[in-house]
C-alpha cells in the first residue's frame, strides 16, 4: 500500500494538481512550423529521403496529425514517428512534455524538434538524425539514461563484401547455415532462424545491414554493452550477424568471408 501511495504522489503535484509540463531545452528553436505531418513526409522526399507512410492518426485533444512512414535509403530502413501539433494552437511545453517522455522512456529514443513538430528516429535510424534535422530544420535531442556503448576494441574487419539490403544477407546466410522464417523488423533488422528444421536444430539469428562503417561498429559494440550476456557475431562491409547459436560463428565467418567479434560477458 505504501508503494502504491508514493507512486499516485509522484504522478501529481502539491494540492492534487497534475505535474507541470517538462519545458523543451532553450536551444531548441521555435522555427520553422508545419502544418501537417504529411508536409513533413515532403519535405524529406524533396531532400531524396522518401519516406512511405504505414499508419497516421490525429488527436482529438490537441489537434495534431500523427503518422508513422518507412525510409529505405538504398536498401537500409529505418522508421520515422512524426507529430505535428496544430500551428495556431500548439503550446511549447506540450511538445517538451511529449519529447520528454519518448527520450526517457522504455526505449530511450532519439528526437529531431522544433517550433510545432517533432520526429522520433527509431531504431538503427538515429545515424540518420542530424540529415533529418538538417532537412526540417530542427535539432537533435539525444536519448535520456540510455545506458552508453562502450569503446570495446575491435578485430580487424574487412571492407568486403558488402550488400545492397539485409536480404541479400539473409541469402548469404542460408547458403551458408540456413536463414528460415525471416521477419524484417521495420526499425531495420531481419531475424531468422539457422539450422534445419529436418534435424530440429533451429536457432535464432539477428541480420544488420548498415548505412557505414561508424555504424557497423556501433551495432557490433551496442551488442556488447550488456555483462553477463556473452556475444558471438560475425562482421564484414556493411554488416553485423548475430548468432545465438554460437558454435556456428567460425563457420558463418569463414563461408560469407567476414571476421568473428566475440563477447565473454565480461
Amino acid at each position: 500500500m505504501l508503494l502504491a501511495i508514493s507512486t499516485l504522489a509522484s504522478c501529481i503535484g502539491r494540492g492534487g494538481e497534475p505535474p507541470p509540463d517538462v519545458p523543451l531545452p532553450a536551444h531548441v528553436p521555435k522555427e520553422p512550423e508545419y502544418r501537417t505531418a504529411d508536409d513533413i513526409v515532403e519535405t524529406l522526399g524533396e531532400a531524396d529521403l522518401p519516406c512511405d507512410v504505414s499508419r497516421r492518426w490525429e488527436s482529438q485533444f490537441d489537434q495534431s496529425s500523427s503518422l508513422d512512414c518507412a525510409v529505405d535509403d538504398g536498401g537500409f530502413k529505418f522508421v520515422l514517428d512524426i507529430n505535428v501539433s496544430d500551428p495556431m494552437e500548439y503550446e511549447r511545453d506540450r511538445i517538451g512534455d511529449m519529447v520528454d517522455a519518448r527520450r526517457k522512456g522504455l526505449s530511450k529514443q532519439t528526437i529531431v524538434v522544433a517550433g510545432n513538430w517533432f520526429v522520433n528516429v527509431r531504431g538503427l535510424g538515429w545515424s540518420y538524425a542530424p540529415r533529418i534535422a538538417d532537412v526540417l530544420g530542427g535539432v537533435v535531442l539525444e536519448p535520456i539514461g540510455k545506458k552508453p556503448v562502450p569503446e570495446y576494441p575491435l578485430p580487424e574487419i574487412p571492407d568486403e563484401p558488402r550488400y545492397a539490403n539485409v536480404q541479400e544477407l539473409a541469402d548469404a546466410l542460408d547458403s551458408a547455415v540456413g536463414c528460415s522464417s525471416r521477419e524484417e523488423m521495420p526499425t531495420g533488422p531481419l531475424k531468422c532462424d539457422t539450422g534445419s528444421a529436418a534435424t530440429r536444430d533451429l536457432n535464432c539469428a539477428t541480420l544488420f545491414v548498415v548505412p557505414d562503417t561508424k555504424t557497423r561498429d556501433l551495432v557490433l559494440r551496442d551488442n556488447m554493452k550488456w555483462k553477463g550476456v556473452p556475444q558471438v557475431m560475425v562482421s564484414a562491409g556493411n554488416w553485423v550477424i548475430t548468432l545465438c547459436d554460437h558454435s556456428l560463428g567460425t563457420r558463418v565467418a569463414q563461408a560469407l568471408n567476414g571476421t568473428l567479434v566475440t563477447y565473454d560477458g565480461n
